[in-house]
C-alpha cells in the first residue's frame, strides 16, 4: 500500500480518478478509500467535461474530513461552498 500511495501522491487528481483507480481492484480501493489522497484537491479543466456539484462532493467525501484545500472549475457556487463548510 505504501508504494501505491507514493505513486498516487505524484499523480494529478484527475489521473487518479480516471486512470489509476482502474488499473486493478487494489489500486481502485486505495483511490477510493485513502483520505490522505484527497486533503488538497485540485480539479481544473476536467478532461471529461464533468463539472457538477455531486462529482466534486464525492471527492470531498473521500477526504473523510481531511480536505484542507479545494480548487476546481464550475464547482457549483454557493451550494458547494455550503456543503464544504459543513
Amino acid at each position: 500500500m505504501d508504494v501505491v500511495l507514493a505513486i498516487f501522491h505524484k499523480l494529478d487528481h484527475i489521473d487518479i480518478l480516471v486512470a489509476a483507480g482502474g488499473v486493478c481492484s487494489s489500486w481502485h480501493r486505495v483511490a477510493r478509500d485513502e483520505p490522505s489522497l484527497w486533503c488538497c484537491i485540485s480539479m481544473h479543466s476536467h478532461p471529461l467535461g464533468v463539472a457538477c456539484f455531486s462529482f466534486y462532493r464525492r471527492r470531498v467525501c473521500r477526504s473523510a474530513g481531511q480536505c484542507e484545500a479545494f480548487c476546481g472549475d464550475n464547482i457549483g457556487g454557493d451550494r458547494f461552498l455550503t456543503y464544504r463548510s459543513e
